[in-house]
């Protein structure tokens, strides 16, 4: 069993043809051509029907006149039988034996050749009947092709039309230009917030120097102040000693 086949019977007609479709598009195997061949075939298939039809036509059309041809002479056969049946009477009334009797041989003649005749125009008839109607059946499928082969050229368009976006997505590779569009995006956001936070720390950082410099200022005043307290206090002792 063919690969086409397999998938056909294992996921149906449509799911299957969409996922053969999908795998030869995928490794490169689509045959564009195909489609376009199959409407071709159609188009000529159509245009051989349409001459069958044409000469079915012509066929029927001939038929019809052997048929009143053969209707005419039939009829014209049951006149001159009916006129030799009136002559050969008149003839024996008259007392024209001879002619009476040559007349009443074409009389029973006729008699013998008119039921073939008669045959001969049913049977012309049912072929007539017959061909028309056939006539009739093909030209329904004509036009019921007709309309099927219009069906398919549109399907057909549609198909290229699909098929035309799909290459131009392919050539022009929308969606990886759309991932490496939101990769740089990406990138630069991250840059942004890595600026951001840099700055943060940066400020946090001379915020924290700026309270340690001032820190050690006044732990310096302070110093610097008990010192001068001691150096009073030192003085004072020595002058109370000296008096």
């Amino acid at each position: 069993m063919r690969f086409k086949n397999f998938v056909y019977w294992l996921l149906g007609e449509r799911l299957g043809r969409l996922t053969v479709v999908t795998w030869n598009w995928l490794w490169g195997n689509s045959e564009p051509s195909e489609p376009e061949q199959a409407v071709s075939n159609a188009e000529q298939s159509l245009r051989t029907m349409q001459e069958s039809v044409d000469k079915l036509t012509q066929a029927v059309e001939i038929q019809v006149q052997n048929y009143r041809e053969a209707e005419q002479y039939y009829r014209q056969k049951v006149e001159e039988y009916q006129e030799l049946q009136g002559k050969a009477k008149v003839y024996k009334s008259s007392g024209n034996t001879e002619q009476a009797r040559l007349t009443m041989i074409q009389v029973v003649q006729l008699e013998k050749l008119l039921p073939q005749l008669k045959q001969n125009v049913e049977n012309a008839e049912k072929y007539v009947t017959d061909a028309k109607e056939k006539l009739m059946r093909e030209k329904e499928k004509l036009e019921s092709y007709k309309t099927e082969l219009a069906n398919m050229q549109s399907v057909q368009k549609v198909n290229e039309a699909l098929s035309q976006m799909a290459e131009v997505n392919n050539n022009y590779k929308i969606d990886s230009a759309k991932s490496q569009f939101e990769a740089a995006k990406e990138v630069v956001d991250n840059k942004q917030a890595e600026v951001e936070a840099f700055y943060d720390v940066s400020k946090n950082s001379s915020e924290k120097m700026d309270e340690q410099f001032e820190q050690m200022d006044m732990e310096d005043e302070v110093s610097r102040r008990l010192e001068a307290i001691d150096s009073e206090d030192t003085s004072h002792q020595n002058q109370g000693k000296n008096r």
